[in-house]
């Protein structure tokens, strides 16, 4: 009988903080591997999600999407994070977002850990900006988009 091995697992935090607004999820899609902890449906403050490839030398890929709401409950803005974690290979965040009002939010992405650990660490963030490419003091490294780019490794 054959064992089981798993492969690389990428855990999420997924920070969001702005004055009084939430984030409802839309959709995800997980493209390879299995979660380990699911996605929340709301977030209001800080949570998180995990996934994790299946098998020899598995990798974990995915993406979800995410409504911003306003404490009145109009929508505000979107955001989508995705991730793709080879095994062996470098590994990709996303953060992408489109605000009704334009630079109103947007989204960061960071990466952290070794390039070759089982286990990176991504921390997504949703905050009010004032510019559009503002970045968020809290993450130096991470890197703003208002459309599909990978953020940096640190």
């Amino acid at each position: 009988m054959g064992t089981t091995t798993m492969g690389t697992t990428i855990d999420v935090t997924l920070d969001h903080t702005a004055d009084g607004t939430h984030l409802e999820l839309e959709w995800s899609r997980l493209f390879a591997g299995q979660w380990t902890a699911p996605l929340p449906q709301t977030v209001s403050g800080r949570a998180g999600w995990a996934s994790t490839g299946v098998g020899f030398a598995a990798g974990t890929s995915g993406s979800a999407r995410y409504r911003l709401v306003g404490h009145d409950g109009a929508r505000l803005g979107t955001v989508q994070f995705s991730w793709d974690a080879p095994f062996g290979g470098e590994h990709r965040v996303e953060a992408w977002s489109a605000s009704i009002s334009p630079g109103a939010y947007d989204a960061f992405a960071d990466i952290r850990g070794d390039e070759l650990a089982s286990t990176r660490s991504v921390t997504f963030v949703v905050a009010r900006v004032s510019a559009p490419t503002e970045l968020h003091p809290a993450y130096p490294t991470a890197q703003s988009h208002d459309r599909h780019a990978p953020a940096r490794a640190a």
